[in-house]
């Protein structure tokens, strides 16, 4: 746990969003000496044509509540609005990618586009040495001196999956002090140490919605309610679909089809507007070929090489083989069974608790 960067820090900027995990980090670091920033991100815009569909009123009691943890924890604390980077770099992907009928993830992008990219801004402008947020992964020192990302101590809270598209230059900066502790343990010293006020218990998965992603998309593109065929794999129309965007491959429940045994979504044809089903036994392909390829070490371990990947946060990791086809793409041969990876989602690749990086799912094999 002993960290040189934190030893040596006299200054902290830390992300503050008025939640348990995000108020420890910033006390864990006080209490080490260091003098902290607390910085609260405002995320949704409240002057934009999409600023009705947002949760204005919880980022304002989030806000409140990031305000009263830093006056609790006695550090200073600023207000910084990301608004139209978050609205361009997340929200936009997000909704585009539904309608391309692709399964988005909204974190991986929004952590290196806009949370990190923004928190290193405001460090350079404090002159701090180090940032750090409540996530629950770990940044550890190799043995040749970089700088690389690690599962958590806990893992049943482990985030380094969504963390995978940072690089090895914002790593030097980052410190995760979750990341060597158990939830359980961090919500006691909360409650005993800092008698800090009362929290939500998680955050909301996507926390630009408060509905169902099918409703936020149905009030920001209305158009995108364009029936069509749902299809079997020989071609045979079973039912009609209420729009691609409401869809994602893996889906069984919500088909509004009765064929006599289970079905599942396992493509969607977004230029022909079609839904195609098949069953359990159609979800499980040899492999996929992936995009947007980020290493966090700047570069991949070989042209070729084993490791773990996991194709969804909550998935279990499996054996796999990566073939680089570019700089920008790979092929992932699996080596164990993988039910229903889903374009648009990121594939993460592992070296045991390591991450070594990851892309983003287009195709099966």
């Amino acid at each position: 746990m002993n960290d040189e960067r934190v030893e040596r820090a006299q200054k902290a900027v830390v992300a503050l969003s008025g939640g348990v995990d995000s108020a420890f980090a910033a006390y864990f670091l006080k209490e080490k000496g260091v003098k902290v920033t607390g910085v609260f991100f405002k995320m949704f815009p409240e002057n934009s044509s999409i600023s009705r569909l947002l949760p204005l009123n919880r980022q304002q009691i989030n806000l409140e509540r990031a305000r009263v943890v830093a006056e609790t924890i006695g550090i200073d604390f600023r207000v910084v609005d990301v608004s139209n980077n978050f609205e361009t770099e997340v929200i936009n992907y997000f909704v585009n990618e539904y309608l391309k009928g692709r399964t988005p993830n909204p974190c991986t992008f929004c952590n290196p586009k806009v949370k990190f990219s923004e928190l290193l801004n405001v460090a350079k402008d404090e002159k701090a040495d180090i940032v750090a947020t409540g996530h629950y992964a770990k940044v550890i020192q190799t043995k040749n001196q970089s700088f690389a990302l690690s599962k958590a101590e806990d893992k049943s809270k482990d985030q380094s999956y969504y963390l995978y598209r940072l690089s090895e230059a914002m790593l030097k900066k980052i410190y995760f002090p979750n990341g060597f502790f158990y939830k359980k343990d961090i919500k006691e010293r909360i409650k005993n140490e800092i008698k800090l006020l009362s929290f939500e218990t998680e955050s909301q998965e996507v926390c630009f919605i408060s509905t169902t992603y099918q409703e936020f998309i149905k009030k920001f593109y209305p158009e995108s309610l364009k029936p069509g065929p749902i299809i079997l794999k020989d071609g045979t129309i079973v039912g009609e679909h209420s729009g691609i965007a409401f869809y994602t491959v893996g889906q069984r429940k919500g088909l509004k089809v009765s064929l006599g045994r289970k079905y599942y979504v396992i493509k969607i044809d977004a230029k022909n507007n079609t839904i195609i089903l098949g069953t359990e036994d159609d979800l499980s392909p040899s492999g996929i070929e992936v995009s947007n390829l980020n290493f966090i070490a700047g570069k991949p371990p070989n042209t070729n090489f084993p490791c773990k990947v996991k194709v969804r946060y909550r998935a279990k990791e499996i054996s796999c083989l990566v073939n680089l086809l570019s700089k920008d793409r790979a092929e992932i041969k699996f080596l164990e069974k993988c039910l229903f990876p889903a374009p648009g989602q990121s594939a993460v690749l592992y070296d045991g608790n390591l991450v070594l990086g990851g892309g983003i799912i287009e195709k099966w094999l």
